[in-house]
């Protein structure tokens, strides 16, 4: 018997008849329309706009710049100067300059001449001589540089045989209509030291250097101006290293004006062969700066950065590279 049949049978064994009890019908809430729900505010920044990559004109023509900015650099050593300072000599006017020897062995020469259509005047330092051992910034710089290329070379010993070296700073001017004007300023410095198996050269030039009529391919003949450079160069067999550091003026290339910090190129088995080292600061006619950074890949390839543009690739192709490989192996004697 079921549940609901037992009940039933109660009811009317007690009662005589059952009565099922109503149920309450029950109404559903009424729900008042609620409020409109307001926006929350919150704290967190826009995105910013997505910036956009470097023109190609730009990333484009990283390898020619690469290239032309050692092209140019190989024309800062000590030949040309050389060549100027001996012309400077050769040019002295006994009546109107004066030459001394100070203790060091510096000499120093003032002129002041303006007669017959000729004006030179200047103040100059020199000291050309050879040295037993390197300055301080040139120990750094081969500190830096030599363990890449002539790693058993030591170069805080006493130098065997003494090195060439040339010191030459102030300013000369020379205008001869019987001659080449001559303009020369700055502050330039040249050692050459010779270990075995391992020749090194380090130029350092703050100025410019300016023959008229010189050779287009010379230093003083291609109106370059220079901000605290170093020129290095190694030779160890047939490898070659060619390191850059400073600003070059007057560069014969997509970027006139080219800014190099750790840079160097190492060629023939040295290195990686497809791209320099360092940051490569290119500079536009119209006065943009845009950086160049190259990593330890291997790849020819650096990422270019400017304000307000996101991080480009720059390659240089492999083209350029053997051209660059070849100029660096012509420059490094």
């Amino acid at each position: 018997m079921s549940a609901r049949s037992t009940r039933l049978w109660g009811c009317a064994l007690l009662l005589g008849a059952c009565v099922e009890p109503e149920v309450p019908s029950v109404e559903p809430p009424v729900v008042e329309d609620s409020a409109p729900v307001e926006p929350v505010e919150t704290d967190l920044p826009e995105l910013p706009p997505e910036l956009p990559p470097i023109a190609p004109e730009i990333t484009h023509t990283l390898g020619a710049a690469v290239r032309a900015t050692f092209t140019s650099a190989a024309l800062v050593e000590r030949a040309p100067l050389q060549a100027l300072l001996d012309y400077i000599r050769t040019q002295r006017r006994t009546r109107c300059s004066e030459l001394t020897e100070e203790a060091d062995g510096v000499m120093v020469y003032e002129v002041e001449c303006h007669d017959d259509d000729i004006d030179m005047a200047g103040e100059l330092r020199w000291r050309d001589t050879a040295v037993s051992a390197l300055d301080e910034p040139s120990a750094q710089w081969a500190r830096a540089w030599l363990p890449q290329i002539c790693p058993e070379v030591d170069p805080s010993l006493p130098l065997d045989p003494p090195a060439p070296a040339l010191l030459l700073l102030g300013h000369y001017t020379e205008v001869d209509p019987d001659s080449v004007p001559v303009h020369l300023r700055g502050a330039f410095a040249d050692v050459q030291p010779t270990w075995p198996g391992c020749h090194a050269a380090r130029t350092a030039a703050d100025g410019y250097a300016d023959q008229e009529g010189a050779s287009p391919g010379s230093w003083t003949g291609s109106e370059l101006e220079v901000q605290r450079l170093e020129v290095g160069r190694v030779r160890a067999g047939g490898a070659a290293l060619f390191t850059l550091e400073g600003t070059l003026g007057g560069v014969n290339g997509p970027f006139r004006t080219v800014d190099v910090t750790d840079g160097a190129w190492l060629a023939d088995g040295v290195g990686c062969g497809l791209e320099p080292r360092g940051v490569w600061g290119l500079r536009t006619d119209d006065g943009a700066w845009y950086d160049v950074t190259f990593d330890e890949v291997c790849d020819g390839c650096g990422v270019a950065r400017a304000p307000g543009h996101a991080d480009t690739p720059a390659c240089i192709d492999a083209l350029d590279a053997a051209a660059i490989s070849a100029l660096v192996q012509a420059a490094v004697p």
